[in-house]
């Protein structure tokens, strides 16, 4: 296991450049031709480089998820992290306007979690709910008493049976949007490393469609 950890690890990082590499000779290729045929060619290319790139990115996320970094003794202000990691998401062209964010009614709370894993966790909660929910409406994230983390998208409702495997690792629901099919499961892996639960229900309450990702910790 620790050998696989180490080969996982270390072939993203030995990855990540090359394909940066090519993306950007690739994109400055496009922007050169002239010619449809050739234009929609690279824009496949252009198109596969990215998705591998989101897997390599993912794969060092589940290196490190394998790695135990959720592991911490630090104690962290979690509503200051939790705002930082969204307003920088909101700032991001990726999240088209969608990201609505509501903490205004709790104190701070103090838990002993790694920042980096939360915000690991944070972000894939947010990508997912951003990707697989309906482009023209929000995804609402709100912070409530004790912690709690309540991220909700409009879309399509999942089953009980999605509900479980889409927390797998590989494993996607019914979906034609772009992914890896690892987000969720680092998620709920780096959050249990923090003591904390990931409960996935759908429709999401209050929505009535799509579903809503809840991070619970422990009380006290």
């Amino acid at each position: 296991m620790e050998a696989e950890r180490a080969f996982t690890s270390n072939s993203a990082h030995e990855f990540r450049t090359p394909l940066a590499g090519a993306l950007a000779q690739t994109q400055l290729l496009k922007a050169e031709l002239t010619d449809r045929r050739s234009l929609r060619r690279i824009s496949d290319v252009e198109g596969s480089l990215q998705k591998l790139i989101r897997l390599v990115e993912k794969l060092m996320q589940l290196a490190r998820v394998d790695a135990r970094i959720g592991l911490s003794s630090n104690s962290v202000d979690m509503r200051q992290l939790l705002s930082s990691i969204v307003e920088e998401l909101q700032r991001s062209a990726r999240t088209n306007e969608r990201l609505r964010y509501e903490n205004s009614a709790v104190r701070k709370v103090h838990l002993k979690i790694s920042e980096d894993a939360f915000a690991i966790a944070i972000r894939n909660l947010i990508e997912n709910a951003l990707i697989h929910g309906d482009a023209q409406k929000p995804v609402y994230v709100e912070l409530r008493p004790y912690g709690e983390i309540q991220i909700s998208n409009h879309g399509r409702v999942l089953d009980a049976d999605e509900l479980v495997s889409v927390q797998s690792r590989f494993k996607r629901g019914k979906t034609n949007a772009e992914g890896t099919g690892l987000g969720l499961s680092i998620a709920t892996e780096l959050i249990g490393q923090m003591s904390g639960r990931l409960v996935l229900k759908s429709p999401a309450p209050q929505l009535g469609e799509g579903v809503q990702a809840i991070i619970i910790w422990p009380q006290g």
